[in-house]
């Protein structure tokens, strides 16, 4: 049975979350219906990845980056609002990693332009 078949029930049964099993099947429901390849995932540029993806219910740009790094193995890939990259970097730059600060409502070690700026030396390997 493909996961686009299952009742959310079922994938409920699976240890996912009620809201987390429905995101799965929405997910999943994109592949038959072809608005989403996994050829097209592969070789679609990052920004049009990005907005495929954050198109499904359940997916946000965290979620896009981490599939781009682990499931399709893409060097470039920076996410600027994962806490431990943000931590890493701070220390890396030598910031002072105890000053994490409270900004719109997320936590930062760094803006996220400050971010981009120091990583631009070490693309495409970032």
């Amino acid at each position: 049975m493909t996961v686009a078949a299952c009742d959310v029930a079922f994938l409920h049964t699976a240890g996912l979350s009620q809201r987390k099993a429905e995101y799965i099947q929405g997910l999943a429901t994109k592949f038959p219906s072809g608005e989403l390849r996994a050829d097209m995932l592969q070789s679609a540029s990052y920004d049009d990845l990005v907005s495929k993806l954050t198109a499904v219910r359940g997916i946000g740009k965290w979620t896009v980056e981490m599939f781009a790094c682990f499931g399709l193995k893409r060097w470039d890939v920076f996410s600027t609002g994962d806490l431990a990259v943000q931590r890493g970097m701070a220390e890396f730059f030598g910031k002072d990693v105890a000053q994490l600060q409270r900004k719109n409502g997320k936590w930062r070690y760094m803006s996220e332009q400050e971010m981009v700026e120091m990583a631009a030396k070490f693309a495409a390997y970032r």
